[in-house]
């Protein structure tokens, strides 16, 4: 399992995103993702195997010819395990994913759309997503300030 989970760390590490989204116009489902974006299933479908989630394939147009992009995806307490699984062999996404691993998970349920999250877990949720977008603004900066030294 360690090589298993090194790999799995090492991938998401340099192709993955952690992402704390809104999926509603009102607010009411705020959710944590982790996904990897990639050309060649191979990988997601290994991922997908071994961590759970979902491999998806989308049809892009890309200079006049289609071309299949597949996304591995994982949700709340899923994405949770999965980070805490690989976090001690991630070095580029370790800030991101320390925070995201403060992301709340509550006995909410997608089929209490009508209700609003509880206020104390949706304060939460929104703090962990302004902390993801800061990290991933300040290592931009960071990143910007390399380049033009």
């Amino acid at each position: 399992m360690i090589v298993q989970d090194a790999y799995a760390a090492g991938f998401f590490d340099g192709e993955g995103c952690v992402a704390v989204v809104v999926r509603s116009r009102s607010e009411k489902e705020i959710s944590l993702v982790v996904t990897i974006g990639q050309l060649d299933n191979t990988p997601l479908d290994f991922l997908a195997k071994n961590y759970g989630g979902k491999v998806n394939r989308h049809a892009k147009k890309y200079k006049d010819e289609i071309v299949y992009v597949y996304s591995w995806c994982l949700y709340g307490e899923n994405a949770l395990s999965f980070m805490r699984t690989v976090r001690p062999y991630l070095i580029c996404k370790a800030e991101e994913v320390d925070a995201a691993l403060k992301f709340p998970i509550s006995s909410w349920k997608k089929n209490h759309f009508c209700e609003p999250l509880p206020e104390g877990v949706r304060d939460q949720r929104v703090l962990v997503m302004d902390e993801l977008r800061d990290i991933r603004k300040r290592k931009k900066d960071e990143s910007r300030t390399k380049v033009m030294q």
